[in-house]
């Protein structure tokens, strides 16, 4: 399996081997893939707010590096919005590639849906330790991710008319109780959709 950059975009994370980042990377070796925590490590743990450009750099890189197979943001917490301004859209949509986060992560990945049509996959990679990574092994196959605990029809969410000048569309699976399956997929953000079970 490839490389996997794990990136810290909100509050701080306590590098590795240290704390649950350490288990996880671990976790993540004997589970077959290459994670690389080294930006997080470059970042360090002093302090509470580290400065929003160095966060979004680190996500900028992580897209830019062709070696990369998947970006996973293993951080949370109310700092992630920070980095909307210095993320280079430009490299993210040409440089497509799954990218994992949760809680707070959600505005980061909402945009990079919205801005560059790239599929995001809503998921804390810390529930792997626990649960196994399938979600990430199906992300990284590019394939729908059921949503375990609701068993049932499932719903697709479509645009009724497209944002101006998005070109997005929608493709939001859910179960019949309108919860996320987990993934979200271009134009997930549009205020403007209906829904059509499948």
């Amino acid at each position: 399996m490839g490389r996997l950059s794990l990136v810290s975009c909100s509050d701080p994370v306590q590098p590795p081997p240290a704390g649950r980042l350490g288990e996880l990377v671990s976790a993540l070796a004997a589970a077959g893939y290459d994670p690389d925590a080294e930006a997080i490590r470059e970042l360090g743990a002093d302090g509470w707010r580290r400065d929003p450009r160095r966060r979004a750099g680190m996500l900028n890189r992580a897209f830019a590096d062709p070696g990369v197979e998947a970006v996973v943001d293993v951080s949370g917490g109310d700092l992630a919005n920070e980095v909307l301004s210095y993320l280079d859209w430009g490299t993210i949509a040409a440089n497509p590639k799954p990218v994992v986060g949760y809680s707070d992560l959600t505005c980061v990945l909402n945009a990079i849906v919205a801005r560059t049509g790239r599929t995001a996959v809503l998921w804390n990679a810390m529930a792997g330790l626990h649960r196994g990574f399938g979600v990430l092994d199906a992300a990284l196959a590019g394939e729908t991710i059921p949503n375990p605990r609701s068993p049932g029809p499932t719903a697709t969410r479509t645009p009724s008319r497209r944002s101006p000048g998005s070109g997005a569309t929608s493709d939001v699976s859910s179960n019949s109780r309108g919860r996320g399956t987990g993934r979200t997929s271009p134009g997930a953000c549009s205020s403007s959709s209906r829904w059509a079970l499948r």
